[in-house]
């Protein structure tokens, strides 16, 4: 093994550069570099024996780290995270759920009373009522869903209950229409439930309880509508055209994405 050996100016001691044992009979040759290079930086070839200081690069670069390397299962959207699925043994991408809730806010004085501002990434809105009650007897409640071209006035199909009463039920295509109630001092306390199915297709799904006592009466609705466009705010109303004299609603809307 051939060695080139090098000594100092003064001071004893020596450096050799030793070949290898074999080059299986290759030549090889090294050109160094024409400088010494700057701090923590190291040697590297280019491959064809040339020589030359480098600079280690500790970024990782975009995309650097393939998703099959992750086993990630689905392609990921703007806002969603990555989630481990105990099922499939994957990480999958997730979309952010977020429930806002509104205060409590008067249903007023006039026929209608009006919710707007409706995220157009809502997917369910749970709609509570709180001792509402209209100024006539024999009012429906009543509630249509409404986009940016105006409110919709037909194509619900509803069916509304007494539970435990004597009626059938009634069907319903002017919008989500609750059963009679019977007084109009009842006081009404609903919790309905919008949730959105696909596109503009809404479906309904509620309870409401309506006086006191023995007089005390339960109703249900279910429904759907395809309001044709994106939902944008709700209306109350009564089928009678009786006006609000008590009441309060408050939302609690459950939106998907960032």
């Amino acid at each position: 093994m051939s060695t080139v050996k090098l000594t100092p100016d003064s001071g004893g001691g020596s450096v050799q550069l030793k070949a290898p044992a074999s080059t299986s009979g290759a030549n090889v040759i090294l050109k160094l570099p024409q400088n010494d290079g700057d701090a923590n930086q190291y040697l590297k070839t280019d491959g064809s024996g040339a020589l030359s200081f480098a600079t280690v690069d500790t970024s990782i670069a975009d995309d650097s780290i393939a998703e099959v390397k992750l086993d990630i299962s689905n392609t990921a959207s703007n806002g969603q995270y990555l989630q481990y699925k105990d099922s499939t043994d994957k990480l999958t991408w997730q979309t952010v759920t977020t429930t806002t809730e509104t205060a409590f806010t008067s249903c007023g004085t006039g026929a209608t009373t009006e919710i707007t501002g409706i995220s157009s990434s809502a997917k369910l809105i749970k709609i509570i009522g709180h001792d509402v009650s209209f100024n006539q007897n024999s009012a429906k409640l009543r509630l249509r869903l409404g986009s940016s071209g105006g409110y919709k006035t037909s194509g619900y199909d509803t069916t509304a209950s007494e539970g435990g009463g004597s009626t059938g039920g009634t069907h319903e295509s002017d919008g989500f229409t609750q059963e009679y109630v019977g007084a109009g001092s009842y006081k009404m306390n609903f919790i309905w439930d919008l949730v959105h199915v696909n596109a503009n297709l809404w479906n309904l799904k509620g309870m409401l309880n309506a006086g006191t006592g023995s007089e005390a009466t339960h109703f249900f609705i279910t429904g759907s509508v395809d309001l044709g466009a994106t939902l944008t705010k709700l209306q109350f109303d009564s089928n009678n055209s009786s006006n609000f004299d008590d009441g309060d609603w408050k939302l609690y809307v459950t939106t998907l994405g960032a």
